[in-house]
């Protein structure tokens, strides 16, 4: 039997979704397209389980990370206390400092770990929006048009790359003395 790490099975609303089904591996990376209005954002929250669908179900074999296509952070915290934020749900004491500590080299968000969410431009906070949902070694990450709109030199080399980045198989690095 294949273990899948999303399914959605005939899922319906909010409006516009109507009997959307699909299956995601482990690592198995997709895109949604569609015009605006066709509910690609919708069908991504629903399968986040930020949305309640009408009818259908949505299975995940573990907690799903989301990045909106325009995240916001409250202003007047850093780059490394956000994080540090969102990586107490998944560590705690050296472990937490670890997770914060790979989301802003990976993310490349290191030299700017101590600016606040408020002096962010738009490609750190996208970055920014990808490290916080792929902390914990997320078994789905649900990116909303996350890298849409940034220059290419500012991507990832790849989605497989930074999937692999985030992944639970990344062996940790050593604590940093602060985090």
């Amino acid at each position: 039997m294949t273990e899948y790490a999303l399914t959605l099975h005939e899922v319906c609303g909010p409006h516009p979704l109507d009997a959307v089904s699909l299956a995601l591996l482990p690592g198995e990376i997709i895109g949604i397209i569609g015009p605006a209005g066709a509910g690609k954002t919708t069908l991504l929250k629903v399968a986040a389980g930020l949305v309640r669908p009408r009818r259908g179900t949505v299975c995940r074999s573990g907690a799903a990370g989301y990045a909106p296509e325009a995240p916001v952070f409250p202003p007047a915290l850093t780059v490394r206390e956000l994080l540090g934020y969102y990586a107490r749900f998944h560590a705690i004491g050296a472990m937490r400092r670890v997770l914060v500590h790979d989301a802003l080299e990976i993310a490349g968000l290191a030299p700017i770990a101590n600016a606040r969410a408020a002096a962010l431009g738009r490609v750190d906070l996208q970055r920014l929006a990808l490290a916080q949902a792929a902390l914990g070694g997320r078994q789905v990450l649900l990116l909303d048009e996350t890298l849409s709109g940034l220059d290419p030199l500012a991507r990832p080399s790849s989605p497989s790359a930074c999937w692999r980045c985030f992944s639970t198989t990344r062996p940790p690095s050593r604590p940093p003395d602060s985090a």
